[in-house]
């Protein structure tokens, strides 16, 4: 008898976890490798989960890079974005998710600086 009530309270722990995991809010995070970049190497990892690890070109007709443009599900909630840049130069800020929301990385190669540009609306391109 003492089995079969452990069986079933695991069961039942097993599918409350799983019925939880399905309402988990999830929502539309847009990344955009923009401008400045001559075939760098670059990583992104959100939460410590790499996104993007490739050399990038960007188009300066179009102002972004080709094969810069993520997008991805991610929890509603506090997230770590981290950049790096040719193993050297490195941004890491948090961000907070409630809604969509689109991240431009863009790359300042004779100051060695990152900057992040955060916006409700994806970013359009000609």
């Amino acid at each position: 008898m003492k089995q079969i009530t452990v069986f079933s309270l695991a069961l039942i722990l097993l599918w409350s976890c799983k019925e939880e995991e399905g309402n988990v809010n999830t929502i539309s995070l847009g990344l955009d490798v923009q401008s400045s970049f001559d075939q760098d190497n670059v990583q992104i990892k959100i939460d410590n989960r790499e996104i993007m690890n490739r050399h990038l070109q960007t188009n300066n007709l179009l102002g972004v890079c080709d094969y810069g443009r993520i997008n991805i599900k991610l929890t509603e909630g506090k997230h770590v974005i981290k950049i790096v840049i040719n193993k050297w130069t490195t941004k890491t800020e948090v961000f907070s998710l409630s809604k969509a929301l689109y991240i431009g990385v863009n790359y300042f190669e004779q100051t060695k600086e990152i900057a992040l540009i955060y916006s409700d609306q994806p970013f359009g391109y000609d």
